[in-house]
């Protein structure tokens, strides 16, 4: 029987965003675990938005060229190709390790707050909710909002920064104001040093199991390929250019080689004391 003949059943989605791993992630468990407890669907989504990559990015004029002229605008776009095959290679690198646990990644092109909803509607759950790591600056809090307003009435939403911080905040030692916000000292010492002295650094999350996710339907939706740089529309000879010979840092993507430079890194050449 496929997804959209099925019976509605409740939607988890987990919409991946700059959090392509599964270990030591509080977000993506609580996902699992509110799909779990819903018996529901559970959906792993990541969008490429080309905003965030082949758009332009911020553009300088130039005053003078060195022969006195003018000179020509420079405009970076948002990611270049070393940024944009990394990317793409800890996406797929990511969806490995979901496939292995009996789960997926469904990859869309095009903006969040358009792509997801859509997917939502063609689905027809019975209830759905959304869960993400939450991102603070200016542009990815915009696509959140408008993505939150176009979700069907009554679906959860639920974004937080337990992806990207060591410590949750409402653990931080420091007086409250009015609202509940820690009042965080405007200088880096004598907050790393309280908290340092009065917290410890919690155990890491282990990734979720296979037997977790397996228990929990991926829906049968149509294939969606982890795209190249030029379908990405990156030119053929970016698409086809190595590694750039200056940089010293040839690291591979996806979270097994982060881990794998980890282990390297702080235990097995104890790089920390040099």
């Amino acid at each position: 029987m496929s997804a959209l003949s099925a019976p509605p059943r409740p939607l988890v989605v987990y919409w991946f965003r700059n959090d392509l791993r599964l270990h030591d992630h509080p977000c993506l468990t609580a996902a699992i675990a509110a799909a779990a407890k819903a018996s529901a669907t559970f959906l792993p989504v990541y969008c490429l938005d080309d905003r965030f990559l082949t758009a332009p990015g911020p553009s300088w004029q130039c005053s003078r060229s060195p022969h006195g002229a003018p000179g020509a605008p420079f405009v970076l776009r948002k990611a270049g190709p070393i940024r944009a095959r990394f990317l793409l290679a800890s996406l797929s690198s990511l969806r490995s390790s979901l496939e292995a646990r009996g789960s997926g990644l469904h990859v869309l092109r095009g903006a969040p707050e358009e792509r997801i909803p859509a997917l939502v509607a063609e689905l027809k759950p019975s209830s759905v909710s959304l869960f993400g790591s939450l991102e603070t600056a200016s542009e990815e809090a915009g696509v959140a909002a408008r993505l939150r307003r176009r979700l069907p009435a009554g679906a959860a939403f639920s974004l937080s920064p337990g992806a990207a911080s060591l410590y949750a905040a409402s653990e931080l030692p420091f007086p409250r104001d009015a609202s509940g916000a820690a009042l965080i000292p405007d200088v880096c010492t004598p907050f790393r040093t309280r908290v340092e002295r009065e917290l410890a650094v919690p155990s890491p999350l282990p990734p979720p199991s296979g037997g977790a996710l397996r228990d929990l339907p991926f829906p049968a939706l149509p294939a969606t390929p982890v795209p190249s740089l030029a379908e990405l529309g990156y030119s053929a000879a970016e698409a086809a250019a190595g590694p750039d010979p200056r940089s010293a840092f040839r690291l591979p993507a996806g979270e097994k080689a982060a881990l794998r430079r980890v282990e390297d890194y702080f235990f097995k050449e104890d790089r920390l004391k040099t």
